[in-house]
């Protein structure tokens, strides 16, 4: 790859503090002149409402009229290319974010368990703002933290293949994840 300002395939823009005038109208006028626009989530603010990705890919959008290829989060292409580095199958995965827009969809959409944790972007309200839920919903690290430690628990419990429904944590995906993680990280 060669970086060049003046003649460019592609503009790919991700999160800066440096962001100005002059980047957008170079990114627009490279963008305008064909290069292809790419984006690393569609994020518009952080949990402490900091300009995100989004907000920074939307002057861009506005002057070009083109929508960037977003390859992070909600994107399905970066969650198979996740799944698939780390050798796990989308059933054995959970995904655990604060945000209903990108980490949740994310994670519904690739099929995994999801974990919606209440400590920065999404709170409760917003839950009936989306039609896809999160398969559980915590208050925050330390609730995530118990129920995981309530599956493997309940997991340890059940034997090796038992069934889950009853037990306290209703997403046998969920438990195989800690299965894994166990390996990893035996807790005592």
């Amino acid at each position: 790859f060669t970086i060049s300002e003046t003649e460019a395939d592609f503009v790919v823009l991700g999160e800066t503090r440096h962001y100005n005038f002059e980047m957008i109208q170079r990114a627009s006028s490279l963008i305008r002149r064909g290069a292809r626009f790419v984006a690393t989530n569609p994020d518009v603010a952080g949990p402490a409402g900091r300009p995100s990705c989004g907000a920074f890919a939307a002057p861009i959008e506005r002057i070009t009229g083109k929508s960037p290829f977003y390859v992070g989060k909600p994107s399905a292409f970066m969650m198979r290319a996740a799944l698939r580095h780390l050798g796990a199958h989308s059933a054995e995965a959970c995904m655990v974010g604060d945000n209903l827009e990108t980490d949740i969809i994310a994670g519904v959409q690739s099929g995994m368990t999801t974990v919606l944790i209440l400590t920065g972007v999404s709170g409760e309200a917003d839950l009936e703002r989306f039609a896809h839920r999160p398969d559980h919903v915590v208050a925050d690290a330390f609730a995530l933290k118990d129920l995981l430690e309530e599956a493997t628990v309940y997991r340890r419990q059940d034997g090796r293949g038992g069934d889950y429904a009853d037990g306290v944590v209703k997403s046998p995906a969920l438990c195989r994840v800690l299965d894994r993680v166990s390996h990893v990280a035996p807790t005592s």
